[in-house]
């Protein structure tokens, strides 16, 4: 009888540890969140709930109370040519106008994150769906609307002498302020912070990857290039002759400076022969017998006399 109830009593507590187990399995009356993600609240009875559940163990009401999870991290959203390189497969590149007309093809990435604490804003005026409802079309129009505002060369080059000439300005009057690309870039961030952040969307980086020109802009690019590169060859010929003769230059002033030094050593050498020769006269006739023979010792003057050449120059 004993054992009936222990029986009893275990089928019990499986039954209830298994109806426990079947409820959480269910309606998950709980939630854990993973560090990098938030969660927001849909309520059956009373809508969204303007809070949001932060990374850790939550309890939430079976039925009631539906989550949503978030990232709270840095997200991308890229736009490409390339297949498979975006959140689209295919080509997802922009084509857009310059403010001169000419057509360019520019592929984008731009770096976000949501507003924590408004997150569940946006998923009730939104949805989970937000990058195709806001972030891909707020980046289309507002790039093509800046990008209308440059010429092509201020996409293409960030040389100043270039973008003063195609807008008719000094070098001097962009000295200090951003130009070509990265002012196209600057403005883009700036344009796209200001829309996103009104659907609680954070924009901290914007990056054009590449910008494709129409055929014909390409070549007229390539054969600018390809004179500029022989302007520069023919500079470095122009400066590598003027050096050359410059340093021919300093060459023959090194030989005369030379030539000269010798010269005065010269004079000053016959000087000091003339000089001994006015105290010693006999000094010549040395000279003279010593051309004849070194071996010389003694010459006859005139007949009569002999003369010692040790004589000669006492």
């Amino acid at each position: 009888m004993a054992l009936n109830k222990i029986q009893k009593m275990s089928l019990t507590v499986g039954i209830i540890i298994f109806a426990v187990i079947l409820f959480y399995s269910i309606f998950k009356p709980f939630i854990v969140i993973r560090p990098g993600n938030i969660a927001v609240i849909e309520n059956k009875f009373t809508g969204m709930e303007q809070r949001v559940l932060k990374p850790g163990f939550h309890f939430l009401i079976p039925v009631v109370q539906r989550p949503e999870i978030y990232s709270t991290q840095i997200q991308t959203y890229t736009m490409s040519s390339v297949s498979e390189e975006g959140q689209r497969s295919g080509d997802d590149s922009l084509v857009v106008l310059t403010s001169d007309g000419q057509p360019v093809t520019i592929d984008m990435t731009v770096k976000y994150r949501l507003e924590q604490n408004k997150v569940w804003k946006l998923h009730n005026d939104i949805g989970i769906n937000f990058e195709d409802k806001i972030i891909r079309p707020t980046l289309r129009s507002t790039i093509r609307l800046v990008v209308s505002k440059y010429t092509v060369v201020e996409l293409y080059s960030s040389n100043p002498r270039d973008i003063a000439k195609t807008l008719g300005l000094n070098e001097e009057d962009l000295k200090g302020k951003q130009i070509g690309r990265y002012a196209v870039q600057a403005d883009m961030f700036e344009s796209l912070t200001e829309e996103l952040i009104k659907h609680f969307i954070i924009i901290t980086e914007v990056n054009i990857r590449d910008i494709k020109f129409s055929p014909e802009y390409q070549q007229a690019i390539e054969q600018k290039q390809v004179a500029q590169q022989d302007a520069e060859r023919m500079n470095y010929v122009l400066e590598k002759s003027r050096k050359e003769k410059e340093q021919k230059i300093i060459d023959a002033e090194a030989v005369k400076e030379s030539k000269i030094i010798q010269a005065q050593g010269e004079a000053e050498a016959i000087a000091k022969v003339g000089d001994a020769l006015r105290r010693n006269p006999n000094v010549i006739s040395y000279e003279y017998v010593q051309k004849l023979s070194p071996n010389v010792k003694a010459i006859i003057a005139d007949n009569k006399t002999i003369l010692s050449l040790s004589e000669l120059i006492k």
